[in-house]
């Protein structure tokens, strides 16, 4: 079993928590998680409030996205295989998803996140930047989220 955090925009206003939790892989991924892997899901600040283009097999759409909250909503468990559904996000593509089932959700914003870093002894900031939106975590940086986060 792998942890991962995987890098999501805000939600879309009213959209629904399935969708918010599942785990997105973009088309220049070279790998992604597995069933029973664990992803911590993390919201970021950017585009809140802004509407974007969504480009699908049902057409090219507009979305309104809320705002971002800058931090860990969630941690998840991977329950399905990447499930193929291309699409295109803000000028990002991507191949599909994967289903997730909720293991805990709590907003850990990224200050307390480098807190804890600090304190673990952690040498690196938390980045939850990534070329392809996902990554898999390294040790201590499982061990300082799954603490921050109320599990282990």
């Amino acid at each position: 079993m792998q942890y991962w955090v995987n890098i999501h925009h805000p939600s879309e206003i009213n959209e629904d928590q399935a969708i918010q939790y599942r785990v997105f892989v973009q088309t220049r991924s070279k790998q992604w998680p597995s069933v029973d892997d664990r992803v911590f899901i993390y919201e970021t600040e950017a585009l809140s409030g802004k509407t974007v283009v969504l480009i699908d097999n049902k057409g090219k759409h507009s979305v309104r996205l809320g705002k971002g909250a800058k931090a860990i909503i969630a941690l998840v468990k991977i329950t399905s295989g990447l499930k193929k559904h291309p699409h295109i996000w803000n000028g990002t593509h991507y191949v599909g998803s994967c289903d997730t089932e909720e293991i805990r959700t709590k907003k850990v914003k990224l200050s307390e996140i480098n807190d804890r870093y600090l304190s673990l002894g952690i040498s690196k900031s938390f980045n939850p930047r990534t070329y392809t939106g996902l990554r898999v975590l390294k040790t201590n940086e499982i061990i300082a989220l799954s603490r921050l986060m109320g599990v282990r």
